[in-house]
């Protein structure tokens, strides 16, 4: 009865474990897409002229971005970009990905509008193309997490028997 009670606690924890790592792949996606999004909105934002600190200030406020602690962030006060810089390391991205966000955010605000706009629209589209290699084994690696969690759980719980 006791060995039955651990073998369904080692097979309920593998199902766990894969859970997480699939559940960490949807976060992956999910902040890249934001990513995405935020760097196409900023870029439509610059060409209208708008602010630096007014586009960080509404993107911040927006609702869908509220993962994206970073555009929280006053980026006129001295320590704006530093705090930028750390929010972005804390994000759950690649490290490719963070660095050409830290670049960006750093240099932001500093060169002439069309060479703001370029800037953002080079973000954009590396955004779209890291988002689309991540999308190419989305749904794959996802549900090769779960079976493999079960899967181990399963041979756990057999060796333990």
């Amino acid at each position: 009865m006791l060995r039955a009670a651990g073998c369904m606690l080692i097979l309920l924890s593998g199902m766990g474990a894969g859970r997480l790592i699939s559940d960490m792949i949807q976060r992956r996606y999910t902040v890249l897409s934001h990513l995405h999004d935020m760097s196409a909105e900023i870029s439509v934002m610059l060409s209208s002229l708008v602010t630096t600190g007014d586009i960080l200030k509404s993107l911040g406020a927006s609702q869908k971005y509220k993962d994206l602690t970073f555009l929280s962030c006053d980026i006129t006060r001295p320590d704006g970009r530093t705090a930028i810089s750390e929010r972005i390391e804390a994000l759950y991205a690649d490290r490719d990905v963070k660095d050409q966000l830290i670049r960006f955010f750093s240099d932001l605000g500093t060169t002439d509008c069309d060479h703001e706009c370029a800037k953002a629209k080079l973000l954009t589209a590396y955004l779209a193309q890291a988002r689309d290699e991540l999308a190419a084994h989305y749904r794959s690696d996802k549900k090769l997490a779960r079976v493999l969690g079960l899967m181990s759980g399963a041979f756990a719980a057999v060796i333990l028997v």
